[in-house]
């Protein structure tokens, strides 16, 4: 397994590792990634919520477990597709990555990054580092 800083710093260099066909191939102590809706799909509220409940579980879990530190991806589905979140508006972005009001104590860290998926269409994930 790769180390949580160098993917967070440099995802091109290991966008094979981040879309790796299973969860059982990603996902461990350091790493777990989640599609936030589908793409084209108005996200409602209660969908929204339901991913912040992930995130923080997620994020408090990497804090309290992790000296190495601990990765999550939003925009990238179990099976390694790249869905993004792209069609979240700013606000609901913005939600998503605003962790003070969540967690207490914590260093996590949040970027946009953006890729290509199966068909070369330009999607953004955003990488939480923790």
């Amino acid at each position: 397994m790769p180390d949580p800083r160098k993917v967070y710093e440099d995802p091109s260099s290991y966008l094979e590792f981040l879309t790796s066909g299973s969860d059982d191939k990603f996902e461990g102590q350091h790493f777990e990634r989640k599609e936030v809706g589908r793409n084209n799909i108005e996200v409602i509220s209660s969908q929204l919520n339901k991913v912040r409940r992930g995130i923080t579980k997620t994020v408090s879990a990497f804090a309290n477990s992790n000296t190495e530190g601990g990765l999550l991806v939003l925009g990238i589905a179990s099976d390694g597709t790249i869905s993004g979140i792209d069609h979240l508006s700013e606000s609901q972005k913005s939600s998503l990555t605003n962790f003070a009001p969540l967690l207490h104590h914590q260093a996590a860290e949040a970027k946009f990054h953006e890729c290509n998926d199966n068909s070369s269409i330009g999607k953004t994930i955003c990488l939480v580092f923790v």
